[in-house]
């Protein structure tokens, strides 16, 4: 994340009105933090929470990722490029 960081600040740096490149940087870094955030929360509920409704989760949905392991959030290998949005939630949660 920290080399992807530099790199995004480069690339907007590279602009002449560093002040408009300041807040796309800013941007870009707010909407990849998110992405990252988002599935990590994800992978804390599916594998880390206890409880009936934990164990329920997970009885759902730890056979069909065994089945299809590309039902997996691939955020924290691919990058925030991924999908990460509703329909990869429920996806990966088994919801569909």
């Amino acid at each position: 994340m920290a080399l992807r960081g530099a790199r995004l600040l480069r690339d907007a740096l590279a602009a002449t009105d560093w002040d408009a490149a300041g807040h796309a940087y800013a941007r870009e870094l707010r909407r990849v933090y998110d992405v990252v955030h988002r599935a990590d929360g994800w992978f804390q509920l599916l594998f880390m929470e206890i409880g009936a409704e934990a164990d329920e989760r997970r009885a759902r949905a730890f056979p069909l990722l065994a089945d299809d392991p590309t039902r997996a959030v691939d955020v924290p290998s691919s990058g925030p490029e991924s999908p990460c949005d509703e329909a990869a939630r429920r996806r990966f949660f088994g919801e569909e």
